[in-house]
């Protein structure tokens, strides 16, 4: 029998996927998964519960702009009221809306993109990127 505490810890960074369409969420994590650990959202809600179970765990988060429900300007605006800072990468195949606090990243894009734009944030942001 193995004893928990011999299991390694994952120590890969902790990425939130917010998209309100489910095949887009699955195929950016499965993007991101080979280098950052990944939870996923459907919307800014499902998100904001995310950072309440894990909060101070999560280093970033990839968050469409225009979703049904929270849209991911609102769940950063959410993330500054709680006074959680967190980088932000958004993307969006509809062009960015007002200012957005954080990165762009328009769709489609290719995987290799979207690695590089969140690694390029969590740089930024001071965080130890895991793609070499």
């Amino acid at each position: 029998m193995t004893d928990p505490a011999d299991t390694p810890q994952d120590t890969r960074p902790l990425l939130v996927v917010v998209d309100d369409e489910p095949q887009v969420r699955r195929i950016m994590a499965a993007s991101l998964e080979a280098h950052y650990r990944v939870l996923l959202a459907g919307d800014g809600r499902q998100a904001l519960e995310l950072f309440a179970t894990n909060g101070p765990e999560i280093s970033a988060v990839v968050t469409d702009i225009r979703m049904p429900g929270m849209d991911g300007l609102a769940l950063a605006a959410a993330l500054r009221d709680r006074a959680i800072w967190v980088p932000i990468l958004f993307v969006s195949g509809f062009g960015v809306i007002g200012q957005a606090p954080g990165l762009f990243l328009p769709k489609p894009f290719l995987p290799d993109n979207l690695l590089e734009a969140v690694r390029r944030l969590l740089d930024d942001a001071g965080e130890p990127g895991e793609v070499h």
